[in-house]
C-alpha cells in the first residue's frame, strides 16, 4: 500500500513539473491543458480540475479522448493563428521562431 502511494505521489509530482497543471483560462495558459488523441486525431482542452481528478483516480493511463474515449491522448499545442487554430504535438522551426506544422506560420509562444 505504501509503495502505491509513493508511486502516485511521484507521478503527480512529475506531471506538475512537466507542466500539466495549468488552469484553464489563466493568463499564461488560456486554453488550459491541451491534448491530442493519437487514435482519432481529436484535439481538445481540459481544466486543471478535470486533469487533477483523473490523476487522483490513479489509473496510470492517459486522459481519455472526449470523442473516441480511448486513453491515447498526449500533451499538445494549439496554433495561435486565428486562421488555423489546429492541434499538434511538436512545433517546427521557422527562421528561428516556433512555428505551426500545419499552417507553417510562426506562432505566439
Amino acid at each position: 500500500m505504501g509503495l502505491v502511494a509513493v508511486l502516485l505521489l511521484g507521478g503527480a509530482a512529475w506531471f506538475f513539473i512537466r507542466g500539466g497543471a495549468q488552469k484553464k483560462g489563466t493568463e499564461d495558459f488560456p486554453d488550459g491543458v491541451v491534448l491530442l488523441c493519437a487514435s482519432c486525431q481529436h484535439g481538445f482542452t481540459i481544466s486543471i480540475t478535470d486533469m487533477g481528478n483523473w490523476i487522483n483516480q490513479g489509473t496510470g493511463t492517459p486522459y481519455p479522448c472526449e470523442k473516441c474515449k480511448k486513453n491515447t491522448t498526449d500533451r499538445a499545442h494549439r496554433c495561435s493563428n486565428s486562421d488555423c487554430r489546429q492541434f499538434f504535438l511538436k512545433y517546427i522551426d521557422i527562421n528561428g521562431k516556433l512555428g505551426c506544422p500545419i499552417c507553417k506560420k510562426p506562432v505566439k509562444g
